[in-house]
């Protein structure tokens, strides 16, 4: 697989009157495979592997400072495993008990600012793992469409060493080490490869920390 992607941030702080905006864009690439027990059905047992190499460039600008650039690189490898039942043997809803564990391993250039703050330490490996649960159901129409929608919540924990040094002054754990999750939405077949999916997530955990999510997406296979 071969992928490109960007995205733009603003950030704030309370009580302070600065602002940063950052742009990040890259590539990555990288290789999957997946096993079902049931390839017809996607009942009972299946593994995922994937791992993906990203290479990003990387800027930030704060107020009344000119724009900093760096580059950065992402190494991420992933296995997944989950058993699909139904919830009663006459119902179509499947439920599936899902456990994933991901190893990452990132690092960025160290950057001095204009104004003299050097900023290192960004580089960060570990694990992290998930342990959920989704539940769907797949309506198939007579010109042969499929519509799944499915609900799924999941804890994540991760122990990757995410800090930040600003002139020796370090910031660590800017994320809780234990996060919770709960998602619905539908993935759609639409015939001649095409397959779309939509979904509203919502994460939480300590130190005050949430997240809201939602996703659009399409692809065709072939």
């Amino acid at each position: 697989m071969l992928g490109y992607g960007w995205s733009n941030s603003d950030a704030t702080a309370a009580g302070n009157p600065a602002t940063a905006r950052g742009k990040t864009e890259g590539w990555n690439l990288g290789a999957y495979g997946t096993w079902y027990q049931n390839d017809e059905k996607k009942l009972d047992w299946y593994a995922d592997l994937w791992a993906t190499y990203g290479w990003f460039k990387n800027s930030v600008q704060g107020s009344l400072l000119p724009e900093v650039k760096y580059d950065s690189r992402v190494l991420t490898l992933s296995g997944e495993t989950s058993h699909a039942t139904r919830v009663r043997e006459d119902s179509d809803w499947i439920v599936e008990p899902q456990a994933q564990l991901i190893y990452l391993k990132y690092r960025d250039d160290d950057i001095v600012e204009p104004n003299g703050t050097r900023i290192d330490g960004g580089n960060g490996s570990g694990w992290i793992s998930r342990l959920g649960l989704r539940t769907h159901r797949t309506w198939v129409s007579d010109d042969g469409k499929r519509t799944q929608p499915y609900l799924t919540v999941n804890w994540w924990h991760d122990n990757v060493d995410n800090s930040l040094a600003f002139n020796q002054v370090a910031l660590r754990n800017l994320y809780p080490d234990n996060r919770y999750e709960v998602k619905v939405g539908v993935n759609a077949e639409r015939g001649k490869g095409w397959t779309y999916w939509g979904n509203l997530g919502y994460r939480w955990g300590s130190q005050g920390y949430s997240a809201v999510t939602f996703r659009l997406g399409g692809k065709r296979t072939w």
